[in-house]
């Protein structure tokens, strides 16, 4: 079977065998991409500066640009409420979902632990983010002398890929049960089984990151 490689799929997506191409921020640079593109979807639009959203429009200027947000900033906003741009809301939650209960409070053992064995012991797992690789260790230890007949993982970006992978693995067939992160989970780490998320130094993370 031949490899596909990144060639392959812009090749494959310029001559039309790909109708749709998920990439990164790289595809918004790539003129052959743009060229024969008609829609450019944005998601999390706070995360791409205005060089990188308007580059498009230089190469192809017929495209269409969707941005797409749950905190949308605010020259966005300004350029929709003055009718520059066009504006969609979805105000309507999905069928079944239930409203996310937030909690505030300092650092203490006794919420921590009610926190985490109220989900464990329903079946669930959790994430407990803490943004600072250089002390994140140090957490995992100190949940793993809370709990000591937990599981206790950790994942974060300095990670080589196959640390990282490995660890993914683990959390997903549900053989750790609280997982201490840096904040890599915010991009695209969707696991239906963990419905507790424990945010150490919420102050230190901007509000895009905490939604």
């Amino acid at each position: 079977t031949k490899k596909t490689t990144g060639e392959n799929l812009v090749e494959n997506y310029v001559n039309g065998t790909t109708d749709v191409l998920v990439a990164t921020h790289k595809a918004i640079f790539n003129e052959q991409i743009l060229k024969k593109s008609s829609l450019v979807v944005i998601d999390d639009e706070h995360k791409f500066g205005v060089a990188q959203k308007e580059a498009s429009k230089k190469v192809n200027s017929s495209v269409n640009m969707l941005y797409m947000s749950a905190t949308p900033i605010p020259r966005t906003l300004e350029m929709a409420l003055s009718n520059i741009t066009n504006i969609s809301n979805l105000s309507t939650p999905p069928i079944l979902k239930k409203d996310t209960e937030t909690y505030v409070d300092y650092f203490d053992d006794s919420i921590i632990n009610k926190a985490v064995m109220y989900e464990v012991l329903r079946g669930g797992q959790v994430f407990f983010i803490h943004n600072k690789v250089q002390t994140i260790n140090s957490i995992k230890q100190y949940l793993k002398n809370l709990f000591p007949d937990l599981n206790i993982g950790v994942l974060h970006g300095q990670m080589s890929p196959g640390d990282i992978k490995s660890t993914l693995n683990l959390f997903l067939s549900k053989k750790t049960d609280v997982l201490v992160a840096s904040s890599i989970v915010e991009s695209g780490v969707d696991i239906p089984s963990v419905n507790t998320i424990i945010i150490n130094n919420a102050h230190l993370l901007g509000v895009s990151q905490l939604y």
